[in-house]
């Protein structure tokens, strides 16, 4: 065969490959061990609950909300052709800007809600990583907010859906962002009393509403807390307890303000219950809270201490690690270290795309 035609002939096989792969759905997850992306492919049944992956009959996977990334269906309806193989190569697409123009291009020839369900949660998904990539800025904050308005469209367009979880815990995330805790806080409301959810997750959605209104003194943080404390199905003992536990010390500490309050009894505070905790999530978010109340009493380079070890020892959390690295970018700019500054929010993108 000629060399010339060699190449273009292997990757029309390689397409047709894919394309015609077809009869098996393919869901990516995050393994709960390693951390790392997986895939499996079989019979996919969704529901609000999670994914199940059937492979010859039998169930081989069954995954939370949280732990799915997204399905990659075989077929999707009105994407044939052309299409077909264009959206097999968006599914790699590292420029988010391109993936979710591409994906809003396909959204409008798809067919059927599947079609529909799915090609919107991937344009969104993209748009997230545009914003992710942005940083900080004006224009960061017109796209951030419409993304985060995307996404509540997203989950009243497909109720019932496992996307509900990622789709709420991400509008949160941007609200919170850009500092509008008020509406973050609704969004993890909505989710802590969405039934079709596992307790569990209930649960995980309460303790996040709790954070975004402890982070913004808001009054209503403390009936919040009490109220996750007072849920019967809270374990008594866990990850879930550890954080709760944290939470309710975080709620307790002494603010600016209060009579003879400082930044030591406020730090004091928290470090029972994070000396008590074993989940390195609540250890993470016990060294963010020392972090904000030192903050709070203008304490910057305590502060920043607090967050470097939520960076170096214990970043296992994402979201953890993303409200670190983003008070460390505050807080060495403040401090005048503009290089600091810059390394923190390059790994804050790094971390988000």
């Amino acid at each position: 065969m000629p060399r010339l035609l060699a190449l273009p002939l292997l990757v029309a096989l390689g397409s047709m490959t894919l394309a015609q792969q077809g009869g098996f759905d393919k869901v990516v997850y995050v393994d709960k061990k390693s951390g790392k992306e997986r895939s499996e492919e079989g019979e996919v049944k969704e529901s609000a609950g999670g994914v199940k992956v059937f492979v010859n009959g039998k169930e081989k996977l069954s995954l939370s909300p949280a732990e799915v990334v997204r399905v990659e269906y075989a077929e999707v309806p009105g994407i044939v052709g052309e299409d077909r193989g264009a959206l097999l190569s968006l599914e790699h697409e590292k420029d988010a800007a391109k993936a979710r123009a591409g994906f809003l291009l396909l959204r409008r020839k798809a067919t059927g809600e599947r079609s529909r369900k799915y090609l919107d949660f991937r344009e969104l998904q993209a748009g997230t990583r545009v914003v992710d990539e942005m940083g900080t800025g004006d224009e960061f904050r017109r796209e951030a907010a419409r993304v985060a308005d995307g996404w509540l469209t997203f989950a009243k367009d497909y109720p019932g859906t496992w996307e509900v979880w990622p789709a709420m815990r991400t509008r949160a995330r941007l609200l919170a962002d850009l500092g509008e805790s008020g509406k973050a806080a609704e969004a993890l409301d909505g989710l802590a009393k969405t039934t079709g959810l596992p307790a569990d997750l209930r649960i995980a959605a309460a303790l996040a509403r709790c954070d975004v209104l402890l982070r913004a003194g808001a009054p209503a943080a403390q009936s919040a807390v009490n109220a996750v404390l007072a849920n019967p199905s809270v374990p008594s003992a866990g990850p879930l307890r550890d954080r709760a536990n944290v939470y309710r010390a975080w709620a307790a500490a002494p603010k600016p303000g209060d009579p003879q309050a400082n930044s030591a009894t406020a730090a004091a505070a928290i470090q029972t219950a994070l000396d008590a905790a074993k989940d390195p999530v609540a250890r993470a978010i016990g060294f963010n809270a020392r972090g904000e109340l030192f903050l709070a009493f203008g304490q910057l380079k305590q502060a920043r201490w607090e967050f470097l070890w939520v960076e170096t020892v214990y970043f296992q959390d994402k979201d953890e690690l993303a409200k670190a690295l983003r008070r460390l970018v505050q807080v060495f700019d403040k401090l005048g270290d503009g290089e600091r500054a810059e390394q923190y929010r390059e790994k804050l993108k790094k971390l988000r795309g």
